[in-house]
């Protein structure tokens, strides 16, 4: 029982996160880009996003065990920031098979108390 709750505040999260920013009744999808400090270059946009990990999706393949200093973009500004900084490390990467994407999961390494209240604010809503 626990895990089917898991699993449903994780569709939560994702889908409150992929549409927080959002015009009347209606919403309208904004990208967060996801930036690789080291290199200064996009590797793709957030997908998904917990305090744990988060999902991205780009036009390159990322190697499984890597480690990246990342800085997502916000759209707009929650809570005084327009940036998120974090260290993840690449868990796993698949391409997907009709088009020239590659979805990759990251676990979150380490994260600081101001943006930590950012990613709560983008999984509440």
């Amino acid at each position: 029982m626990e895990e089917i709750e898991t699993q449903t505040k994780r569709k939560l999260a994702r889908w409150q996160t992929s549409f927080f920013f959002h015009s009347g009744r209606r919403y309208s999808r904004r990208y967060f880009d996801v930036i690789d400090q080291n290199r200064k270059e996009s590797i793709g946009h957030l997908v998904d996003l917990t305090l744990e990990g988060m999902k991205i999706v780009g036009n390159r393949q990322i190697e499984k065990g890597e480690i990246y200093s990342f800085r997502i973009d916000l759209p707009k500004e929650v809570k005084g920031f327009r940036e998120i900084f974090l260290k993840s490390q690449c868990v796993w990467c698949k391409k997907e098979p009709d088009a020239q994407l590659y979805f990759a999961g990251f676990r979150v390494l380490s994260i600081t108390p101001p943006f930590v209240e950012i990613i709560e604010t983008l999984i509440e809503g």
